[in-house]
């Protein structure tokens, strides 16, 4: 498989963090896992097959909303991988979409289901453009006429201090800081996000960390000290609970498309 990414036009860099592309022809399933953030989804190659645990496989359609994860779900190509996503930014899906965002956690949603029939002719013209720049384009064209919420949120300040801090930071203590309360902190974040405050510290924390242990210069000791883990033993319960198995038996398989997710 051959992957790549791709800066926003700066009038969408509020909404998306970068564009990614995906081509090949490997068919070999792969298991993604939570990476703290929610995308669009345009297949212009065969389509995906869709798993997740204790329910059927599903075909993915050709253009899709995916929100946030809180556990992993399988990919298996059923042909040649012609993909391009929009990883947005926290509140990206929200600002395109205007919904409850935690609708969609965990879920998949074909986006003429979530916006309207006009992404079927958009989905088309992405399979038919002659190239991956005029993909973007048609995209990028779409998203500027789609973003429907463009006042500032009350939780946009929590976000960047998560970033900042990589996940290690007290809700708590943000709430305080800026002046909202805990319970219109939790309101919000499953609004606006589609997980809690805390969950999603986690996930920006389990992000970093994955980074981290791949490091040939830190041990896995060290990355999970430095990402503010109790103890190993914590370390691996988190790690368990966002990839279903634990970090030796992780690490010791191909995971390229989680690789290529989690270190854009």
């Amino acid at each position: 498989m051959e992957y790549s990414t791709f800066v926003p036009n700066p009038q969408l860099q509020h909404v998306v963090e970068c564009y990614w592309i995906v081509e090949g022809s490997d068919t070999v399933t792969q298991k993604i896992i939570p990476d703290g953030s929610s995308e669009l989804v345009f297949h212009f190659g065969d389509r995906y097959k869709v798993h997740r645990k204790g329910a059927p496989e599903t075909l993915q359609s050709f253009a899709i909303a995916a929100g946030q994860l809180n556990k992993p779900i399988f990919l298996t190509p059923t042909g040649n991988s012609g993909v391009l996503g929009v990883k947005l930014r926290p509140l990206g899906m929200w600002r395109l979409l205007g919904c409850d965002m935690h609708l969609l956690t965990n879920e998949t949603y074909a986006l003429g289901d979530v916006l309207d029939r006009e992404t079927e002719d958009l989905a088309e013209k992405i399979r038919s453009a002659g190239n991956n720049q005029e993909r973007i384009r048609m995209v990028e064209t779409f998203m500027l006429h789609r973003v429907k919420r463009k006042d500032p949120s009350a939780i946009e300040p929590l976000i960047s201090e998560i970033h900042q801090h990589q996940g290690q930071v007290s809700i708590s203590e943000l709430s305080g800081k800026f002046k909202v309360s805990g319970r219109k902190v939790e309101r919000l974040f499953l609004q606006q996000v589609g997980v809690s405050a805390k969950l999603y510290s986690r996930l920006v924390r389990f992000a970093h960390v994955y980074r981290l242990v791949q490091q040939p210069e830190l041990t896995k000791a060290e990355a999970t000290y430095l990402c503010g883990y109790f103890d190993q033993a914590h370390f691996n319960k988190e790690f368990r609970e966002f990839t279903g198995e634990n970090p030796e038996s992780y690490f010791s398989q191909n995971h390229a498309f989680s690789n290529f997710f989690l270190n854009r």
